[in-house]
């Protein structure tokens, strides 16, 4: 009997070259064959849904989408209950890897960045000479943005995310502007101690756990020079009824376990805890998914430290 690795090395090899298998998803099944010696329910429905993959014919976009989403949530479960498997370490901005080329749009369609961002870089005051990080950088628009509004201070954006750091590049590079990008987890910056002026972050910390949060403030704190300070866009405390109605949608997709801390209002306790001082929520806005609230908070210089 062909063993269930050998299947699945089979069928992945078979749905890249027939339906148009994106190589990164095609890439964690096989690591998957490296490691599983037993099918199991999920195994057999992985098999069943790779020669259906490119369902365009028959169901159009739609389909395509539902069965890509499908296929990507099995695989999640199957590296889940792998303890050795190379699962991945974070959670793609939009819930899922296949949703990542319609960021920029979705973003700029109902998270009002055309209105929120420029507000955040006015209200980060950055001047010619600072360092500034844009932690959680996605695809680079508020990075490209600062370095637009300040072309001689020093940006850096950071990104566990290859795909979206890749389109970010490019942005960059259409745009003309001199940004360093680097791929890296937020709970350990590759950065050394007090090494930015500025940190900001837009719609970065809602992916995060409690503990996930705790380990990035306190690396911000850590990579922050005295008297530096962040900024921060994120979801805020409901600022009503309907707000938080609607926020049940962010919350749905990228999950109740990273979301209920933004919208209990906890992100200015959490960066009090951390070390910082003068945390303010500065404005608040109404979006079609729910109450969006810039931060700011400062590292203590030597004259806070009495």
């Amino acid at each position: 009997m062909e063993s269930i690795a050998n299947r699945l090395r089979e069928e992945t090899e078979k749905a890249q070259h027939e339906n148009d298998l994106p190589d990164y998803l095609a890439e964690r099944i096989l690591s998957i064959a490296d490691l599983v010696h037993d099918s199991s329910t999920d195994i057999e429905l992985l098999l069943e849904q790779l020669p259906l993959y490119d369902t365009y014919g028959q169901t159009g976009y739609l389909g395509m989408g539902v069965n890509h989403l499908i296929l990507e949530k099995t695989i999640e479960r199957i590296e889940q209950s792998l303890p050795s498997a190379s699962a991945p370490a974070y959670v793609p901005a939009l819930g899922v890897h296949w949703l990542t080329p319609f960021y920029d749009l979705v973003a700029a369609t109902f998270s009002l960045e055309r209105s929120f961002k420029p507000v955040l870089i006015d209200q980060a005051a950055v001047e010619p000479e600072h360092r500034v990080l844009d932690l959680g950088a996605g695809t680079g628009t508020l990075a490209i943005w600062l370095k637009q509004h300040h072309p001689e201070a020093e940006i850096a954006c950071l990104d566990i995310d290859a795909d979206m750091l890749a389109k970010a590049a490019k942005k960059a590079g259409a745009a003309g502007t001199a940004i360093d990008f680097e791929q890296g987890s937020a709970f350990s910056l590759p950065y050394p101690p007090a090494h930015f002026h500025r940190i900001v972050s837009s719609l970065f910390f809602h992916h995060l756990t409690w503990e996930e949060k705790i380990k990035t403030a306190r690396e911000m704190f850590r990579v922050l020079k005295p008297g530096g300070e962040i900024h921060i866009a994120d979801w805020g405390r409901a600022a009503n009824p309907l707000m938080r109605s609607v926020f049940y949608i962010v919350q749905i997709v990228d999950g109740f376990a990273v979301t209920r801390d933004n919208v209990a209002g906890r992100l200015i306790t959490l960066y009090e805890e951390a070390g910082f001082i003068d945390v303010t929520e500065r404005r608040t806005y109404s979006t079609l998914f729910g109450t969006l609230a810039l931060y700011s908070a400062k590292k203590p210089d030597e004259s806070n430290l009495d």
